[in-house]
C-alpha cells in the first residue's frame, strides 16, 4: 500500500512538472534567461516575429523610416482570440513609441506627470473613437450589451487606480511619488482597455488604425 501511495505521488510530481513547462513554452516564458538594461523601462522586454521571451530586444516599426524602439513587456498587448497580426498591428504603435522616447528623455517627477497626462488625453481619444467604430458594427442586443461593458469598466477605471495608491501609501506611506502611481495605473488601464476593443474591431472588420498621427 505504501509502494502505490509512494509511487502516485511521483507520478503526480511528473505530471505538474510537465505542465509547468508546457505553460512556460505555450506562453514564450524563458525561465532561464536573464537580461540587464540601462533603459529606464527595465522590465524585461519584446520583439515582434519572435518568441516573446523577457529580454532585451528592439521593436521593428514597419511603418517608419526612423531608429527601432524598445518596447517594455508591461506594455506588450497580448491578443485573446490570437488573430494573425493583431498583436504586431495593435503593439506596433506611433503612440507608444512616442511615450517611451519622451520618458526616457524626462528626469523629475513633474516632466514624467505632464507625459503622462499627455499621453492619458491621447488614449481617452483612441478609446473613443474605437467606441463609437465598434458600435456601427453590432446588432441593437450586442449594442446594449457593449454598452453595459462599457460602462462596468468606466466604473473600474475611475476607482482602481485610487485603491492601488491607498493600498500603497497604507504600507510604504505618501509622497510625491503616489501621484506618479497613479498616473502610471491610470494610462495602463486606458491603453490595455483601448488595445482590446481595438482588437474586437479588427475582428469585426479585419483592419485597424490608430487615430493618432505623429
Amino acid at each position: 500500500m505504501r509502494k502505490i501511495f509512494c509511487y502516485s505521488c511521483l507520478a503526480l510530481s511528473i505530471s505538474l512538472l510537465f505542465s509547468c513547462n508546457y505553460l512556460n513554452n505555450k506562453h514564450g516564458y524563458n525561465t532561464n534567461e536573464t537580461y540587464s538594461s540601462t533603459n529606464k523601462f527595465d522590465d524585461g522586454l519584446y520583439q515582434y516575429g519572435t518568441t516573446q521571451e523577457f529580454e532585451k530586444t528592439e521593436v521593428i516599426d514597419k511603418n517608419s523610416n526612423s531608429e527601432s524602439v524598445i518596447i517594455p513587456a508591461k506594455f506588450y498587448y497580448f491578443s485573446y482570440s490570437e488573430t494573425p497580426y493583431v498583436e504586431e498591428i495593435l503593439n506596433n504603435n506611433i503612440i507608444d513609441k512616442l511615450y517611451i522616447e519622451e520618458c526616457n528623455d524626462a528626469i523629475t517627477t513633474v516632466e514624467f506627470m505632464n507625459i503622462n497626462n499627455r499621453y492619458l488625453d491621447i488614449w481617452k481619444n483612441e478609446l473613443d473613437n474605437v467606441v463609437d467604430k465598434i458600435k456601427t458594427f453590432l446588432s441593437d442586443e450586442m449594442l446594449s450589451k457593449f454598452d453595459e461593458s462599457q460602462a462596468s469598466w468606466q466604473i473600474y477605471f475611475e476607482t482602481n487606480p485610487n485603491i492601488a495608491v491607498d493600498i500603497y501609501t497604507q504600507k510604504m506611506g505618501r509622497g510625491s511619488i503616489v501621484h506618479q502611481l497613479y498616473a502610471d495605473k491610470s494610462l495602463h488601464m486606458l491603453r490595455q482597455r483601448t488595445l482590446e476593443l481595438a482588437e474586437y474591431y479588427y475582428i469585426l472588420t479585419g483592419n485597424f488604425e490608430f487615430e493618432f498621427q505623429e
